[in-house]
């Protein structure tokens, strides 16, 4: 990582940062510095990125509707709008207001 700096008392500060990020990951007191940026971007990039991903590798134009418009009814209607904002309380709470409900498996041979 470049500092682009030639004092020395900046490089040994920006060394303990580091240094100390590190520590707290190995920890679990700090996410992993990838998780930490994806959690800045909304959700809708990142799943603009998965049914971009899902048309390069040749997917069915069926199921890259359905990859697509499933999570981003579910977070529109939760209200999630950043990963950090997805709950189970928010999940649970729309699942209970839907008026359908899942198909039961008729399979009754267990």
């Amino acid at each position: 990582m470049p500092l682009h700096t030639d004092k020395n008392h900046v490089a040994e500060a920006a060394l303990v940062k580091l240094a100390r990020e590190k520590e707290e990951e190995r920890a679990g007191l700090l996410a992993p510095k990838p998780l930490r940026e994806a959690a800045q971007n909304p959700i809708t990039e990142h799943l603009n990125d998965y049914v971009a991903d899902l048309k390069a590798q040749g997917c069915s134009r069926k199921h890259v509707a359905l990859a697509k418009n499933r999570p981003f009814r579910l977070c529109s209607q939760c209200g999630w709008t950043m990963l950090g904002d997805i709950s189970s309380d928010a999940f649970n709470r729309w699942r209970a207001g839907r008026r359908s409900r899942p198909k039961r498996s008729t399979n009754t041979s267990r």
